[in-house]
């Protein structure tokens, strides 16, 4: 399904920039809301603000915006290749 190489670099993205757990679980619960805010501060028990906070610290911690469809797909895939 996916190169070597591509998985390679995927992975890469994740672990390189050491996401804690708790970070992988808000993607986790985030991308399967349909990346929805509103959907995912109510299942993560969050603040619409603070959910947008901790997707901002992400971004700043690996140079990928999880609210941004392109970024939202490697790092969708380094985690399911976790």
């Amino acid at each position: 399904m996916f190169s070597a190489q591509l998985c390679s670099q995927i992975t890469v993205l994740l672990f390189g920039y050491q996401l804690s757990p708790d970070e992988k679980n808000l993607l986790r619960t985030y991308f399967s809301l349909e990346m929805s805010l509103a959907d995912a501060a109510e299942k993560l028990f969050l603040p619409k603000n603070t959910l947008q906070y901790k997707l901002n610290h992400i971004y700043k911690k690996c140079g990928l915006n999880p609210r941004k469809f392109r970024d939202a797909v490697l790092l969708y895939l380094a985690l399911e290749l976790e």
